[in-house]
């Protein structure tokens, strides 16, 4: 509840939330708001909240979900990879790289060419 003394508000404890928060440290302060200003800073926070927790929310359901899980072909999957077929052959018969038959030709799904990227390990 904000209180008003000689036309100047006075925040009073607020509610505990992330913007809560960040203006609780003004709480003993007295300011001289203009009700519109407040509610653009108001509006501005929640906007930008709201859109950290989207990334991180996005960031979250990319990790876990394939959205592309179509299949390549050993041609698609070398370019991907920046490999030679060989390379891409050897892999798939050590089982570092699944792959299935369909009829006499081998194809990748994406989700576990991304996968064997993430399985990786940095030089």
């Amino acid at each position: 509840m904000d209180i008003s003394v000689n036309g100047k508000i006075i925040l009073a404890p607020l509610i505990k939330t992330e913007i809560g928060s960040k203006v609780e440290m003004l709480n003993n302060n007295i300011f001289n708001f203009n009700q519109i200003a407040f509610d653009e800073i108001i509006k501005k926070e929640v906007e930008r909240l709201v859109r950290l927790r989207m990334d991180d929310f996005e960031r979250k359901l990319s990790e876990n979900y394939c959205f592309d899980d179509k299949l390549l072909s050993r041609e698609e999957v070398a370019i991907k990879l920046d490999i030679s077929l060989g390379t891409l052959d050897n892999q798939r018969k050590r089982g570092k790289l699944k792959g299935c038959a369909i009829g006499k030709s081998v194809k990748f799904r994406n989700s576990e060419v991304l996968t064997y990227i993430k399985s990786l390990k940095p030089c």
